[in-house]
């Protein structure tokens, strides 16, 4: 009688069932921490990516509030001629002379966008509201698309007048809150506080001061009603000449003459009451210094000066509307110039800073509103009794003679002269005012 085989071997296999079950299991495990840490890896390159797009939005917004220029809805120069554009610093900020600070330019201020495609940031820069940027064709495969929006908040006391904060949202998707509408992978947040460098930093204490003498003629008038002013009128290093017909306004109450002071030696040229030695070149004297805080020559470098080029050396109103209509806020104009009214520079709400690196020669009725600088002034408006004056609302300070001649008013405007001191420089980042978390 033949016994079939005994099996073999099945505690064995049992055996191997369980390893080969405890190795899946091993393997499954660390599958799954390294999955874990390869998530956590995308999730630190997302938010580094969003960090540094919102670094970029700083740096950008930085710059794009330093200058002055007119912009379309792309970030970019307008060149459209009549083109009615804002500029970058128009879209989000406004100056409230009341208080002295700054605010949101509206309501629904702008909020301005970039986004990261094809290589470089395309950007967006509504007048008002938050920008909708152009969203990638998810079909191209040209990397990562991060944006970052900015916006501006207004500083309260006890912060000093002028400061302004630059908040940079940065996203490593175009998400909302960056200019897009996707939900956001990953976000940052950075903010600093900026203040301007290059405005006018010393407000003349009259509307007209000149370093050697002054001479006016005609039914001409200089008022200054401010008190913390002193109600100044005139004030020369050198000799004061007045025809009977000149009206001096200052304080209520006092005399005329008391309004005037000659030979004040804070003004006082090297060569005043000299013909012989023409005054130095604005660009290398002590009167930008004196009055922006800054030498000649680091002054027009900042961005928000524009020095317009001037055919045969010498700049008429052709040259200069053309700077102030690519929104120029501060003219450095080398060599002479002569303006012939009918003509307007500045406005109340945006006035203008012009500087004179030689003489200034002004025709007829002009009607200025800001601040200048010169190193000789003539200005002739013979007028009628009944014709329109030349007028001037700011102050203006002359390195030598200045002579006036007409129906001129010159008004030393405390609102013009603060809006100059606290609205027209380049904005700067303040040490120590950079933050990337709330405090």
């Amino acid at each position: 009688m033949t016994t079939a085989p005994r099996s073999h071997g099945s505690a064995t296999l049992g055996l191997v069932l369980v390893l080969l079950t405890s190795l899946a299991l091993m393997i499954v495990y660390a599958h799954q921490a390294q999955w874990a840490e390869m998530r956590g890896a995308a999730h630190g390159v997302r938010g580094l990516m969003a960090f540094e797009a919102a670094e970029a939005g700083r740096a950008w917004g930085s710059a794009m509030l330093a200058a002055s220029t007119r912009l379309n809805s792309a970030c970019q120069p307008e060149t459209t001629a009549g083109a009615t554009a804002l500029s970058f610093r128009q879209r989000l900020l406004r100056f409230n002379p009341a208080t002295g600070r700054h605010q949101a330019a509206q309501t629904n201020p702008s909020q301005p966008a970039c986004l990261m495609q094809g290589g470089s940031w395309q950007c967006a820069c509504p007048d008002q509201g938050s920008a909708t940027l152009a969203l990638p064709d998810p079909n191209l495969q040209d990397g990562d698309h991060p944006a970052f929006s900015v916006r501006i908040a207004a500083l309260a006391s006890p912060a000093p007048a002028g400061q302004i904060e630059l908040i940079s949202t940065g996203c490593a998707n175009p998400a909302l809150g960056c200019g897009g509408d996707q939900t956001a992978e990953a976000q940052a947040q950075v903010k600093i506080v900026l203040a301007p460098v290059g405005s006018l930093r010393l407000p003349p204490q009259a509307p007209l001061s000149a370093g050697a003498n002054i001479e006016i003629h005609g039914p001409a008038a200089l008022i200054n009603t401010d008190p913390q002013s002193m109600g100044l009128t005139l004030d020369a290093g050198g000799d004061i000449q007045l025809e009977t017909s000149v009206q001096l306004m200052g304080l209520p109450g006092s005399p005329p003459q008391a309004s005037v002071l000659a030979f004040d030696s804070g003004l006082q040229n090297p060569a005043a009451g000299t013909t012989p030695t023409p005054p130095p070149n604005l660009l290398t004297s002590d009167w930008p210094l004196r009055l922006f805080g800054l030498p000649g020559g680091s002054l027009v470098k900042l961005p928000h000066w524009s020095l317009p080029a001037c055919a045969g050396g010498i700049c008429d109103a052709s040259a200069t509307q053309t700077a102030l209509d690519q929104g120029a806020s501060a003219l450095w104009l080398r060599g002479d110039v002569r303006l012939t009214g009918p003509l307007t520079v500045g406005r109340a709400d945006q006035p203008v800073i012009l500087v004179v690196d030689g003489h200034l020669q002004l025709q007829g009725e002009v009607h200025i509103h800001g601040f200048i600088l010169t190193q000789r002034l003539s200005w002739r408006h013979p007028g009628t009794p009944t014709s329109t004056p030349a007028t001037l609302d700011g102050a203006a300070v002359v390195q030598s003679d200045a002579l006036i001649d007409g129906r001129i008013v010159m008004s030393r405007d405390p609102t013009v002269l603060q809006r100059l001191q606290l609205d027209a420089g380049t904005w700067v980042m303040l040490p120590g005012r950079w933050r990337d978390h709330e405090p």
